[in-house]
């Protein structure tokens, strides 16, 4: 489908929302922290910004490390921003930076636990990529590769890499061939969690 018919709502939709949330992102956790973009969602400074939405907890979250260390080693700072999104209340910077060391991560991290990012780009699972350009254009969205067939069902290596193929159609100044895959992984609940007080 062609990716201009199918996103020119969603791109007008993430803008909006964009102008809306810059300032109310949560504190940055883990690693490797990204300084906030000056305006809009995406990077300022760079071509791509790809979110990844994930979970400490998610098992296609952990395995997914490595090839989005391989994906962030593969281009320079000024081109991709690669950042994950820990939207989850129990992924708090202690467990985010535990999870950092352990798999170990190279990528800039980010809390997201009032779900800003999860409502403004509809994530829905974990891992889940949005990648989006300077202007906050959503140029693909979806899986990560199709390694992950579904939930507990896998290749043995993945055939077809689909955030790495957007990001060279992006810097060829081409459209992707593919804008969008669904996601597999592990459910988002639909509303952040809010603690109780008596």
């Amino acid at each position: 489908m062609n990716a201009n018919t199918m996103y020119t709502p969603v791109r007008a939709r993430v803008a909006l929302a964009a102008l809306l949330i810059p300032l109310s992102l949560g504190a940055l956790a883990g690693c490797s922290p990204s300084a906030p973009a000056a305006r809009g969602l995406a990077s300022s400074d760079r071509a791509l910004t790809a979110f990844i939405f994930l979970s400490t907890e998610c098992p296609l979250s952990q395995n997914y490390t490595k090839p989005l260390n391989e994906l962030r080693s593969a281009y320079d700072l000024a081109t991709l921003d690669l950042v994950g999104v820990f939207p989850l209340s129990d992924d708090d910077d202690e467990r985010v930076e535990a999870f950092c060391k352990k798999y170990p991560v190279q990528f800039s991290t980010r809390l997201d636990h009032g779900y800003e990012l999860v409502y403004a780009l509809r994530a829905s699972v974990t891992p889940e990529v949005f990648l989006l350009g300077r202007d906050d254009e959503l140029i693909y969205s979806g899986k990560i590769d199709n390694w992950a067939v579904e939930l507990g069902k896998t290749r043995r290596v993945a055939t077809a890499h689909y955030l790495k193929d957007a990001i060279d159609a992006h810097l060829q100044g081409r459209a992707p061939s593919v804008d969008h895959v669904d996601p597999v992984g592990c459910f988002l609940p639909e509303e952040p969690y809010v603690a109780q007080t008596e």
